[in-house]
């Protein structure tokens, strides 16, 4: 059996309640109320690693039972707009480009590596974000693109096991590192 992974930032109450008053926002530009992602399942991703077997999955446990996280990420939510820049089949909030959560996930590649975890590496940039909402059918939702300048500090990063069902994916939390 293969466990869909990925590693990625949890997000804060004080965030999720940010967002979710921008959601009513955005429902009131869009004149419909929009299929939003549960805010329980938002995420800001660093890494995903696709589908592993059950050996590899300890060997990503071992990374985070040794992985320590110094610092809280400060990152800036600089916007809404669609996703990924190339297209427009998901809402995204935008961070700034941010070298610590760099360093992490070059930190984490580097330990998957020496590991032996054979996993889908994408050799793109890492552009900070977090996924609102997945636009179905390519339905055009409007031009609500808009400008952001939130500050925040995200504390723990968590290896989630992603599952997926008609309704939608949903996340369980396998295992979790907090700022020390």
């Amino acid at each position: 059996m293969k466990l869909r992974l990925f590693i990625a930032f949890t997000l804060t109450s004080g965030l999720i309640k940010k967002i979710a008053f921008l959601e009513k926002e955005l429902d009131k530009i869009s004149g419909r109320n929009l299929d939003w992602i549960p805010l329980k399942n938002l995420h800001l991703t660093i890494i995903f690693l696709g589908y592993l077997d059950y050996q590899s999955y300890l060997k990503v446990a071992k990374i985070f039972d040794s992985f320590k996280l110094d610092q809280p990420l400060q990152l800036r939510i600089t916007k809404v707009d669609y996703g990924p820049p190339e297209n427009r089949r998901m809402l995204w909030l935008y961070g700034a480009r941010n070298q610590y959560l760099e360093d992490i996930k070059k930190e984490f590649e580097n330990k998957l590596s020496r590991e032996g975890v054979d996993y889908k590496r994408e050799n793109r940039l890492l552009i900070p974000h977090i996924n609102l909402l997945r636009i179905k059918g390519g339905k055009d939702i409007g031009n609500i693109a808009k400008d952001l300048n939130w500050q925040v500090s995200l504390t723990e990063i968590a290896l989630f096991q992603s599952q997926l069902s008609f309704s939608g994916a949903t996340y369980e939390k396998l295992k979790s590192i907090r700022v020390s």
